[in-house]
């Protein structure tokens, strides 16, 4: 059984392209080798972009509806979501809803603590060494974190959570194909006993982030598809984009394009809703990336006018979050294709 580690933890962190009488060079968007952090910025910025990011998002969501469609959304649920009885102690069940609530509100050492005493009252507990690992894995413990979620799978085979927790570690220590089995298995365990911590979309969507990092394309589009379509009213931009990523590295730009404009089409009917600024503020930034790369694939098939309208509006967005480098790339590409 694993024993509670007491060492100090580091907090963790295709058509040819028609001919132009002035050709510009912009590299097609390849997908990403490994994760790659959001950047963030910082509350001066936050406080300039609150308010003119309403405004300039009028102005992008002329540039959508004026020149692309939308692609259609699945609407096919493959899985219902439902309970899983979890037997504990009221005492166990009280410390490991402490954990819990310790763990969310950063309080990693509290939590480990609580979840600790939850084993010790309930050491058959498969939920409590899950919690306990990932509360280890928030640290970058991540030898303690193996050992509580090796337990807890011994405890509970059939336990998604503790599943798709073990894929989340193997992927940051990069064991992607070890990652990969545990998404499989994981999905799998839930298709037969849902959970409420858990839904297909999380999993599915993992599973295709996964399969783009290890350049299985047509993976990738079928779980991002499949996350997509489990999500029918509350859609991700980043599953677009990422099967934009693979579309592209396949060759079906339109497919792609298709994806990077409902991407942004997302953002623009959800940014309205969002209260933090600095949650606004990336979802702009991704919607800036995606026009960027749209216009880098329009360049490819000889579109040079959608390129233009693309890039035009990476730098209306660009304006609004005050961002001088991007405004300077972009305004560099725009004079180029004059």
């Amino acid at each position: 059984m694993p024993k509670k580690s007491t060492k100090k933890i580091v907090k963790r962190a295709a058509a040819k392209p028609a001919k132009s009488a002035k050709p510009v060079a912009m590299p097609i968007a390849k997908p990403i080798a490994r994760p790659i952090a959001i950047h963030s910025v910082n509350e001066k910025a936050a406080k300039r972009a609150k308010l003119s990011l309403y405004i300039y998002w009028v102005i992008i969501i002329f540039f959508v509806a004026s020149t692309f469609y939308i692609l259609g959304r699945g609407h096919h649920v493959l899985f219902e979501r439902g309970t899983q009885e979890i037997s504990m102690s009221a005492r166990g069940t009280e410390l490991l809803t402490s954990g819990k609530d310790k763990l969310m509100a950063g309080d990693v050492p509290g939590a480990i603590e609580d979840m600790t005493a939850a084993i010790e009252s309930d050491p058959k507990s498969a939920l409590a060494y899950t919690y306990r690992g990932e509360a280890y894995m928030s640290e970058a413990n991540y030898a303690a974190a193996a050992a509580d979620l090796d337990f807890a799978i011994s405890l509970d085979p059939k336990s998604s959570l503790a599943l798709y927790d073990r894929a989340l570690l193997n992927i940051r220590l990069g064991n992607l194909e070890m990652a990969l089995s545990d998404l499989n298995s994981a999905l799998n365990a839930f298709g037969k006993r849902p959970n409420e911590i858990l839904t297909a979309r999380d999993i599915y969507s993992r599973r295709a982030q996964l399969n783009l990092w290890m350049k299985n394309w047509d993976a990738a589009i079928a779980d991002y598809s499949a996350s997509l379509n489990n999500s029918p009213n509350n859609p991700s931009d980043e599953d677009f984009a990422g099967r934009a990523e693979a579309f592209t590295a396949l060759g079906k730009y339109q497919e792609a394009l298709n994806d990077y404009m409902t991407g942004v089409t997302t953002i623009s009917e959800t940014i309205k809703m969002v209260e933090d600024p600095m949650v606004r503020i990336n979802m702009s930034r991704r919607a800036m990336s995606y026009f960027e790369k749209s216009a880098a694939l329009h360049v490819q098939i000889g579109d040079m006018a959608a390129a233009r309208t693309d890039l035009e509006a990476a730098n209306t967005l660009a304006n609004a979050l005050n961002d001088e480098d991007a405004r300077g790339r972009i305004q560099t590409l725009l004079i180029n294709m004059q």
